[in-house]
């Protein structure tokens, strides 16, 4: 059996990036359609989380894209954490880039589709919004 984190993490049984992006983003969607007059703070735990990461989004997308297939423990909390080292981005930045992931996905998906989506069309998916929102501005 593997370590068990303080945080109750296994090493060994971490998702990919972009399962947990999917998992979160698909959230804090259904969130927003379920909840249409709720604030970004009450969806996203954060008052300022849009207006800090908007401008990043190319950066992130990018910087994202790359890890999609990582398990890494670092990278689940660089971007998911609401405490992290990293003093890059914002704490929890993953939701709400997930969130506009999920967005893109909706322009060629029902919600009923992308509830479904799983493996490599999920994978696919995933990276194709990424890709999309890097050439952004």
């Amino acid at each position: 059996m593997g370590e068990v984190l303080m945080n109750g993490f296994k090493p060994e049984k971490l998702s990919h990036l972009y399962e947990n992006l999917w998992i979160e983003g698909l959230a804090v969607y259904v969130s927003y359609v379920m909840n249409p007059d709720a604030t970004n703070k009450q969806i996203l735990m954060s008052d300022t989380l849009v207006q800090d990461a908007t401008p990043m989004i190319p950066k992130l997308s990018e910087e994202l894209l790359s890890k999609l297939d990582s398990t890494s423990l670092a990278d689940v909390q660089r971007y998911f954490w609401m405490q992290t080292d990293s003093k890059d981005i914002p704490t929890r930045t993953a939701y709400f880039v997930g969130l506009l992931v999920v967005k893109h996905v909706a322009r060629r998906h029902s919600l009923a589709e992308m509830v479904r989506l799983s493996g490599p069309d999920l994978r696919n998916e995933v990276a194709k919004a990424l890709e999309e929102m890097s050439m952004s501005q």
